[in-house]
């Protein structure tokens, strides 16, 4: 048999809509109802406060996420559906994720390359240094013979 959804919070739309439109519309409905697990105190009491804004009433810490759902990974877990991280991203996040996996090691390439030269840098001061020791010695040798 096929899993009926109850329209009580629907059945203010009457006759109007038609079935699966207010089937989803309490799906959704349900999902920006329900409390959450806040990220900052781990206890389950976080709720909407308006589209994208939640608090959590434990810790009163207010946060950013989406519109219906904390987070995205929240809205796959919550249905029970098996979705791909991958399928909740948008283009552009896929886009943004895909360059940042291909420059990854770039960033860490040009950070040793800083120290590297940093540490060069400091070679060549010593080594400067030590030269400049090696004849303060060679003229105070010259001057006492």
């Amino acid at each position: 048999m096929v899993e009926e959804l109850r329209l009580n919070a629907a059945k203010r739309f009457g006759t109007r809509y038609g079935r699966t439109v207010k089937q989803r519309f309490i799906e959704v409905e349900q999902l920006h109802r329900k409390a959450y697990k806040c990220e900052h105190c781990t206890k389950i009491r976080v709720k909407r406060i308006a589209a994208g804004i939640w608090q959590c009433s434990a810790c009163n810490s207010k946060f950013a996420g989406k519109a219906y759902t904390p987070s995205r990974l929240k809205l796959a877990q919550i249905t029970g559906k098996e979705v791909m991280e991958d399928d909740l991203l948008t283009p552009r996040e896929k886009e943004e994720n895909y360059n940042a996996d291909q420059n990854e090691n770039q960033p860490q390439i040009k950070e040793e390359s800083q120290k590297e030269k940093k540490r060069r840098k400091k070679e060549l001061l010593e080594e400067q240094q030590q030269k400049e020791d090696q004849e303060t010695q060679a003229q105070e040798e010259n001057q006492t013979e």
